[in-house]
């Protein structure tokens, strides 16, 4: 949070660890090689990836509460660090809530709860990961921007 809003700040990769985009705050750098869908509105953000899997989902709710879900993977070979770039904690900050991803593994936060598993996400593993992540935006033509799905 800052005193203007909410700061996302994210890698966000597809379930094959291929990087779709990174964001930085209110600034989007987009990898013109993986195809994604990216829709918002003025208190939430989603980045679907080529399997219409929702990866990345923030809802700003009040100024103490943010909803997140999505697919979070270990980067390969990485146990724990921070991206270059990224902006760090600072003391006083408000409490934050660590997102915890097995070692080389993914952990999904949906509506329905949360799911983590060592181990890279299998081909075999895309339908079953897209059934527990619903969308929250309408993609049914592309001019739907800032449109909600019923939920």
């Amino acid at each position: 949070m800052t005193p203007k809003g909410l700061r996302v700040s994210a890698v966000v990769t597809d379930v094959d660890g291929k990087v779709v985009a990174e964001v930085l705050g209110t600034s989007w750098q987009v990898n013109p090689n993986n195809y994604f869908r990216l829709n918002f509105d003025k208190s939430a953000i989603e980045v679907i990836d080529q399997y219409d899997i929702p990866v990345l989902q923030v809802e700003y709710l009040t100024p103490n509460t943010v909803r997140v879900g999505g697919v979070f993977q270990s980067a390969r070979g990485q146990t724990e660090g921070h991206h270059p770039g990224f902006p760090m904690v600072t003391p006083g900050a408000r409490q934050l809530v660590p997102l915890v991803v097995p070692h080389g593994g993914f952990t999904v936060l949906s509506s329905t709860g949360v799911f983590s598993r060592a181990g890279q996400i299998r081909p075999e593993d895309r339908g079953s990961i897209r059934a527990m992540l619903t969308p929250w935006f309408d993609y049914s033509t592309p001019d739907r921007k800032g449109v909600r799905s019923p939920q």
